[in-house]
C-alpha cells in the first residue's frame, strides 16, 4: 500500500479550512487536472459522516470510476473519507487539521492498493504515485489559495 502525506500551512481559520477540504464542489475544482467529476450520491455542497459521493476522473486518457463514503468527521479536526467500491482494493482519505494563532495546518494522508499483486505493486509505485503526489500538492495548494482569499465565499456559507 502507498501512503501519501502533505502539510500545508494556511492563514485562515480551521472551521474554514476543514468545510473547504470536505466540500465536493471544492474537490471537483482542486481535481480539474484529472477532469474530476462527481457523478452520484452527495455531488455537492459539505457531505455529512455516511454520505456517499461517486466519482469519475482521468488519469493516462482513461477515465476511472470509484465510489467513497465519509467515514469520520471531527468538526473542525478530523475528516475522513474511505472506498466502498470502484478501481481501488484500498482508497483511504484523511485530514487532520490544527489551528495556532489564526495559522491552520493541513494534514493529507492519502493511503490507496490497487487491485492484484506484483503487478498492482509497480503500477502504484512507479506510475500512480507520482501522479496522486502531484494531484494532492495542487489540490492543497488551490485550498490554500481559495481559504486565504475571498474565494471561499463561492463555496461556504459567510457563517462557516
Amino acid at each position: 500500500m502507498i501512503t501519501l502525506r502533505k502539510t500545508i500551512q494556511i492563514s485562515a481559520p480551521i472551521h474554514r479550512c476543514f468545510d473547504l477540504v470536505r466540500s465536493v464542489d471544492v474537490h471537483v475544482e482542486t481535481g480539474k487536472i484529472i477532469q474530476a467529476r462527481a457523478e452520484g450520491g452527495k455531488t455537492t455542497g459539505l457531505p455529512e459522516v455516511g454520505d456517499e459521493t461517486h466519482w469519475s476522473a482521468k488519469f493516462f486518457g482513461i477515465r476511472f470510476y470509484i465510489a467513497t463514503q465519509v467515514q469520520e468527521l471531527s468538526s473542525p479536526t478530523r475528516f475522513q473519507e474511505g472506498w466502498i467500491k470502484g478501481f481501488f482494493q484500498v482508497f483511504e482519505h484523511e485530514y487532520l487539521l490544527e489551528e495556532y494563532n489564526g495559522i491552520t495546518t493541513v494534514t493529507d494522508i492519502f493511503r490507496f492498493e490497487s487491485p492484484g499483486w506484483l503487478i498492482s505493486r509497480i503500477v502504484d509505485s512507479f506510475i500512480l504515485e507520482p501522479q496522486m503526489r502531484f494531484v494532492q500538492a495542487q489540490r492543497l495548494d488551490i485550498i490554500q489559495r481559495i481559504a486565504e482569499s475571498d474565494e471561499w465565499k463561492k463555496y461556504l456559507t459567510e457563517s462557516t
